[in-house]
């Protein structure tokens, strides 16, 4: 009986909380909109973001006092924060691939197709996030410095990175596609 929790169920609840944590988010960056703010919007055109608005190119300097807000993809907030890191040379094409993973990792694990490859890939997305994030904070002070919010949000990274690498390393668990198509143990074996 232990043997079968620890292969099948403690796998299958690793997946579904991933992919309740992953898809949502994903989902809100991709369908959803935001109103940026002026300073926003000009920052989005240098970035290289067509705003729509005739007259102003992309990827040029805009004086924001000319700018209306701008109601835009939610993900696009998640350029802006990538930018102000100065590490990513590209920050709309990562935020709007990061959000487009999420969403499709997320359902994918949801049901447990190819559950693996994209526990490897949200091993990654998320790790980096932790390490652009919250562990560059905890690295600059110590623990007891930061915000509850800044500390909690780095052991939350953490602990889906570690549910990740289960997924990763341990398979999908029972109720999924890849159990199903791949095969997995049997209940003989379980016993």
């Amino acid at each position: 009986m232990r043997r079968f929790f620890a292969i099948s169920l403690m796998p299958l609840l690793a997946r579904l909380v991933l992919a309740l944590a992953l898809a949502p988010g994903g989902y809100r960056d991709a369908f959803d909109t935001r109103v940026f703010s002026p300073k926003e919007t000009a920052l989005l055109v240098e970035l290289g973001y067509d705003i729509g608005q005739e007259g102003i190119v992309p990827g040029s300097t805009v004086n924001p006092e000319t700018l209306d807000p701008l109601r835009a993809p939610h993900w696009l907030g998640k350029a802006i924060e990538l930018h102000a890191l100065r590490v990513v040379p590209e920050p709309l094409q990562v935020a709007l691939w990061e959000s487009v993973a999420r969403l499709v990792a997320g359902t994918l694990l949801l049901i447990g197709f190819l559950s693996r490859l994209w526990a490897a890939a949200m091993l990654a997305v998320i790790g980096t996030q932790f390490a652009l994030g919250p562990a560059r904070a905890m690295a600059e002070s110590l623990f007891y410095s930061l915000e509850p919010g800044q500390y909690e949000a780095g052991f939350v990274s953490l602990a889906l990175c570690a549910l990740a690498l289960n997924v990763l390393l341990v398979g999908a668990g029972a109720l999924s596609i890849d159990r199903a198509v791949f095969g997995g143990t049997s209940t003989s074996e379980d016993a």
